[in-house]
C-alpha cells in the first residue's frame, strides 16, 4: 500500500512539488488530529452517530490502528486528482474563473478512483471526497464524515500555515 502511495506522490512530486508536500502535511496533521481526537469520540464527546446493516444507529468508537493509517495515506493521496489539473489553474496568481474552478473540482472524483483501488473501506475515500464541503456532501441531511472533517480541517491547517509562515 505504503510503495503505491508512494508512486502517486512522486509523479504528483514531479508535476507540482508544492502540492506533493501540502499532501504530505495533510496526511501526518489528519492522522494526528483524528489519533488525538479518538479518545474523545470514546468518551461521547462529538460521536458520529452511524447505522448498522439494520438501521439502527450506534455510536463510532474512534478509530482504529488501520483507520488511522488509511487517513495517513489518504492525506498524503487527497490531492493526486491535480496532476490531471493543467499548471496554468494550479500556478494561477489570481482568483480562478468558472472554468478553471470546474476544472480544479474535478480531482476530488479523480482521486476518488485512485482511493477506492487501493483501499477495501470507505473510510478513506469518504474521508477524501467530503474533505471539501461543495462536494458529496448533503449539507440539507447535515451529513459531513467526521473522517472528512478531519482531512478538511487538516487541509485548512497546513494552507494556514503555508500562509502564515509566508508573511513572518
Amino acid at each position: 500500500l505504503w510503495n503505491t502511495a508512494r508512486t502517486h506522490l512522486a509523479y504528483l512530486e514531479r508535476k507540482h512539488p508544492y502540492t506533493a508536500l501540502h499532501g504530505v502535511m495533510v496526511g501526518v496533521y489528519a492522522r494526528a488530529f483524528a489519533e488525538v481526537l479518538s479518545p474523545l469520540l470514546m468518551s461521547g464527546l462529538n460521536v458520529e452517530i452511524k447505522q448498522d446493516e439494520h438501521g439502527r444507529g450506534y455510536r463510532s468508537r474512534g478509530f482504529t490502528r488501520e483507520e488511522l493509517y488509511e487517513l495517513l495515506i489518504a492525506g498524503q493521496l487527497h490531492d493526486c486528482g491535480k496532476t490531471l489539473v493543467g499548471l496554468d489553474v494550479l500556478d494561477s496568481p489570481g482568483r480562478l474563473d468558472d472554468t478553471q474552478m470546474a476544472h480544479m473540482r474535478g480531482h476530488l472524483s479523480d482521486v476518488a478512483v485512485v482511493i477506492l483501488n487501493l483501499f477495501n473501506t470507505m473510510l478513506a475515500c469518504r474521508a477524501i471526497e467530503s474533505h471539501h464541503s461543495y462536494e458529496f456532501v448533503d449539507s440539507s441531511e447535515n451529513e459531513w464524515p467526521f473522517a472528512g472533517r478531519m482531512m478538511a480541517v487538516a487541509d485548512v491547517f497546513d494552507q494556514a500555515d503555508v500562509i502564515a509562515g509566508f508573511y513572518s
